[in-house]
């Protein structure tokens, strides 16, 4: 059982993503023959952030959902803390945003299958469900993944 602080798990989905998502992103772009490059994150920022009117993009923010509590089995309750990543990107083809934006997603799927504990972070992560937005009005190059994780772990009493 765990005896960090929830905002540990938190802003540990960050940090775990901060040291390894850039390896599945290389994966997925190497295994795509189509030459769309797919660049690291700009930024990687926790909390309430607006993801338009970047100076650079791609970017990710990951955002505090939801907290669910339960009763354990022993002397603990089993803690569910939900996060939204929101994933932004850019091209000038439409065509090619829509390509980018669900490898920026299938990467990030990739990094947490690979290690449905983010590191020993929790007890499971896993994605629980992806939103995809086309741009913006007036932000026709952008488009916003907002992919839902669900991490568990259990908390002493």
């Amino acid at each position: 059982m765990s005896a960090k602080p929830l905002d540990d798990l938190a802003v540990g989905l960050k940090t775990y993503a901060t040291s390894h998502y850039d390896t599945y992103l290389t994966a997925v772009e190497t295994g795509s023959t189509d030459g769309i490059t797919l660049p690291d994150l700009e930024e990687r920022e926790y909390g309430y952030k607006e993801v338009l009117g970047r100076k650079a993009y791609p970017v990710g923010v990951f955002v505090p959902g939801a907290i669910r509590i339960e009763p354990g089995a022993s002397q603990g309750d089993i803690v569910t803390v939900d996060e939204a990543v929101i994933l932004a990107v850019t091209d000038n083809t439409p065509d090619t945003l829509a390509k980018k934006l669900v490898r920026y997603v299938d990467a990030f799927r990739a990094m947490i299958a690979a290690d449905e504990t983010l590191g020993g972070l929790c007890v499971l992560a896993r994605i629980e469900s992806v939103e995809l937005y086309p741009a913006a009005q007036g932000a026709h190059d952008l488009a916003v993944a907002v992919v839902n994780v669900a991490m568990m772990t259990e908390v002493a009493t």
